[in-house]
């Protein structure tokens, strides 16, 4: 099966693909900047792949269709059946303009990409920076809701998300909750996880690999997984489940 991904070599997507590689037959592709293809071998290496199943290709998250090459969108058509959005800017202390670029604008530029390569399933790593400063349970069937979204990063995350709905397949949203950091064990603690899905006849996290390493689960009624404790991967802790048909 082939993937994309897009922030491939951050803490989240480099756990990611490697749970996505651990699968038979599996080949992903992932987006890379062109001053970033130094760091190709070394991603390589962390995820125990070589060329043929982990393939770069060059773009930039800013652009629109993300930048990538005629060439390599005619390859990737109607290939890809799983396609992973991570990249974004988590810096809170990011100006407003590099977060409307990279959360926003590039969300769309995305999506826009994915849809000319044919995708079947699109997958929106979300936040709940979405919600946010709503105090309170913040449901899967929630968004309107969202309070106080003053700040640039949670205003942008909360943007991104409809950014997904011209989509015409099956679009889900993981969206890992808080991650704290344990300084003295190097573990991380998320508090929560979330999947929501739109325009799919089921609501499980069809595709998603489990990344749950020491983490007490118990499954909530749309099918994706709820976890608290400490996660090796940091996020994307909805059971693993065959895709689905088409």
């Amino acid at each position: 099966m082939n993937y994309f991904i897009t922030g491939a070599s951050g803490f989240i997507g480099k756990r990611l693909v490697r749970k996505l590689l651990e699968r038979d037959g599996s080949v992903v592709y992932f987006l890379v900047r062109a001053l970033e293809a130094d760091a190709v071998a070394q991603l390589r290496e962390y995820w125990g792949a070589d060329e043929s199943r982990a393939i770069p290709v060059v773009g930039d998250l800013t652009q629109p269709l993300l930048g990538v090459s005629a060439a390599d969108k005619k390859k990737l058509g109607k290939k890809i059946t799983h396609f992973f959005h991570l990249a974004a800017i988590y810096d809170l202390k990011a100006d407003a303009e590099s977060q409307q670029r990279a959360n926003v604008d590039g969300t769309r530029n995305t999506v826009q990409f994915a849809e000319a390569i044919g995708t079947k399933h699109f997958h929106l790593f979300s936040s709940i920076a979405s919600a946010g400063l709503f105090e309170g349970l913040f449901r899967e069937d929630m968004f309107e809701e969202a309070e106080n979204l003053d700040h640039p990063y949670f205003a942008t995350k909360h943007e991104s998300e409809p950014a997904s709905d011209s989509m015409r397949t099956m679009t889900t949203l993981p969206g890992p909750a808080a991650f704290t950091c344990a300084t003295s064990t190097s573990s991380w603690r998320s508090d929560s996880s979330a999947c929501r899905t739109r325009r799919s006849r089921s609501a499980t996290c069809a595709g998603m690999p489990a990344m749950t390493m020491r983490a007490r689960s118990r499954g909530d009624s749309t099918g994706c997984t709820r976890s608290s404790g400490f996660h090796a991967a940091g996020a994307m802790l909805a059971r693993s489940a065959p895709p689905p048909a088409g």
